[in-house]
Order: structure tokens, then sequence, then C-alpha cells
């Protein structure tokens, strides 16, 4: 039996092979793009449901629009902001969204204590490959640029020749039929904490190039969305014709704080076993004391929650001890979250009887039995026998 030959599935195969091939070329960073495993490669963010609206929406709307008749919209979208103010969470959801719409042409997460990921000039060769991977017909043209020029690769070139050799003349090129511009999409590229970034003369002549490009091309259906910590000699070289330039300390997340809080709490009430059986928590009162101690920073609450309802495997404390504990704690500053006591447990051992599953903790001054309810619903104590101080600090199931 012969099976019919589907062209598009072989252009497909073509393109993914074309791929492998720019990445064996640019030998992209690895851990920088949306994609990341973030608990190891940060920062580790994302907006909860609910929160900056707003401002996703402003974002969406500007990078899906197309080049129109009239005046072009600004191809760069500036977000800068404060320490904790909430940008690389902003990021990472616009990165995922657009991800999903098929209009993602790149992502680059800078990190200051990643040496491959704290300089622009180590980005740009990733940009390309990311754009390939998005845009298939660059990938010819990005490789035909290195084949020709091999020294775009190497320290001695500079941002703006790579920037504009790998990225922005191979899109260009790509698009230059008029049609193909009219009906394709916008891709957008997004670089998250420029501030992160060591050779910050790199960064801004990586930013006039971008302005002075884009005055030349305005109906290139790209766009960049960039973000880091406010820098008035970035800002001062983008008008309002090239970037839309916001200052997210200006947009309060006075509404955004209660609703993250509340979405951490109920996540560690389903997911947490002594939460669970601890019964409803916590109190109004608390709730609000924790509101109030953000100080109106979404950095300084998303620190917070994380102290407050994460427990290790060796903590010796549970959620409920941790809470008046961070009341009197500063988590305005990125350092500001300390680790929760730990301990070694020695020694534990499982076993199930009608339908609930008992584990006995061997401690240094004698045994506690631990019950697992049947349901998430039952409300069955947690301890059984034993001191139930004890089990309150020292286990996690």
């Amino acid at each position: 039996m012969v099976s019919a030959f589907c062209p598009s599935l072989f252009a497909s195969w073509i393109d993914r092979c074309r791929v492998i091939g720019l990445a064996d070329l640019l030998n992209p960073i690895p851990g920088a793009s949306y994609n990341r495993k973030q608990s190891i490669a940060p920062p580790d963010s994302v907006c909860t449901p609910g929160t900056r609206g707003s401002t996703l929406s402003e974002i969406t709307t500007w990078g899906t629009s197309k080049p129109g008749r009239g005046r072009p919209r600004p191809h760069i979208y500036r977000l800068h902001g404060s320490i904790g103010s909430g940008k690389s969470a902003i990021a990472q959801t616009v990165a995922e969204d657009f991800a999903k719409r098929k209009m993602l042409g790149g992502s680059f997460f800078y990190w200051g204590g990643d040496y491959r990921r704290n300089s622009i000039a180590k980005s740009v060769a990733t940009l390309a490959y990311d754009l390939g991977a998005s845009v298939p017909q660059v990938v010819p043209l990005i490789e035909a640029m290195v084949k020709t020029q091999p020294g775009l690769l190497t320290e001695d070139a500079s941002v703006a020749s790579q920037l504009q050799k790998l990225v922005l003349f191979p899109l260009k090129q790509a698009f230059k039929n008029r049609l193909a511009r009219f009906f394709s999409n916008p891709f957008l590229i997004i670089l998250d904490g420029l501030d992160q970034c060591e050779d910050r003369e790199a960064v801004y002549e990586f930013i006039d190039t971008l302005a002075s490009f884009f005055k030349e091309n305005p109906k290139l259906p790209l766009r960049f969305l960039i973000t880091s910590r406010s820098d008035d000699r970035l800002e001062s070289r983008l008008d309002p014709s090239d970037a839309l330039i916001v200052n997210l300390d200006d947009r309060s997340p006075a509404d955004d704080i209660p609703v993250m809080m509340r979405a951490a709490f109920k996540h560690a009430a389903e997911h947490d076993l002594v939460v669970r059986s601890f019964g409803p928590w916590p109190t109004e009162e608390e709730f609000n004391a924790c509101v109030k101690h953000a100080k109106g920073s979404l950095g300084a609450a998303g620190r917070m929650m994380r102290y407050i309802v994460t427990t290790g495997s060796t903590d010796v404390t549970t959620p409920m001890d941790r809470l008046p504990l961070a009341l009197d704690m500063d988590f305005t500053l990125e350092d500001s979250c300390p680790a929760a006591p730990t301990v070694v447990i020695p020694k534990f051992e499982s076993t199930t009887v009608a339908g609930e599953t008992r584990v006995i903790y061997t401690l240094n001054d004698g045994e506690c039995n631990v019950v697992i309810p049947s349901s998430q619903d039952a409300e069955n104590p947690l301890c059984r026998s034993g001191d139930p101080g004890v089990i309150k600090q020292d286990s996690e199931v």
C-alpha cells in the first residue's frame, strides 16, 4: 500500500530540520526563554489570573494589531518600574499568551546571577534562533548571513551589527512582499529584565538600533516588549513615535494584591494536608493584616505568600505558624524572604487502614500517628495520638 504524499507535512518536516540546523549554528543559550524551568532559572513569576488586567489587555491589543494605513502604532512597548512592581510576571504572562497565539517571535529573560544571561550581547543569537523557530522563512536568510559573515557570532561583532543582520534584516527580507506583510500577524519579541545586563552601553546601542530601524520600516510586522527597572538614559532614547512608555509604578496594584493572596491561600488549602486539616484559615482579620503588610507592592506580597504557604520537607513550622511571623518581617526587598526553620525527621513508615493512610513518625521522644483523611472534605483531626504540638511543628505529608 502506497501512502499519499502530503506536501504540507513534508514542508513542516523540512522546517523542523532547518531549525535544528540553526540551533547547531547559533548555539542558543538554554534556560533563557519563557518556557524555561523557572525554579532553577529565575525570575520565577507569572500573573495570578485576575490581576494586572488593564495592563495585559493594553499590551495584547498593541501586540496583536496589524500595521494599518495611517499612522503606524509604535513597535516598542517599554514597561519600566521599581523592584517588585510585577514587570517579570507581566512579561512571562504575555509570553505564554502569545506563544499560544503562535505570535511569539522570541523571548529572553535576563538574570544578573547567570553569566549566560547577564549580557545583551550574548542574547542576540538566541533571539535569532527563536525567530527562526517561529518564522521558518527567515532560517535560510540567517544561515546565509552567518556563513558569509562568520564574525557575527564572535565577541568582536557589535550588538548593532548582530541585531540588524541576524534578526531585523532577515525578517524584513522575509516580508518584503507587501501582501505578505498585509496578511501576516505581527510577531512579538519579549526582553525582560534589561537592567540585569552588565554591558550597559551595549544595551543603549541595542535600543538605538531598534528605534532607528523601525523609523525606516514602520510597516514591518514585528513588536518588542522591553521591561526593566526605570532607566532615564534608556527612556530618553525613545520618543512617543518610537515606543509606548509605561511606568508600572503609576498603576496601583491595590486591587490585585488581595486577589493574588486569596489565590495563594486557596491553593494551600487544597494541596497542603496540614492547612486542610486545620480548618478555615486565615481569618479575615489575618488576611487583611497580610494585605496591609504588603505595603502596596505585588512583589512584597508574592514573597510574603511564598514564605507563609511554602512548606519544605524539613520545615519545623506550619503555614499557620509562619503567618504571624511574616507580619514582623520586611518583604519589600527582593532578598528579604527568609527560609523557614528546618529539622531533619529521622524515620517514618506508612500503612493504609480502612481507606485512611496512617503515617508513623519516630521522633527522639517517641512515636506519633498522623492520619490522612480518605476524603478532602473529611473533618478528621490531623493527630490521632501522641503530642499534637509535635505533629503540628515537625511533620509534613
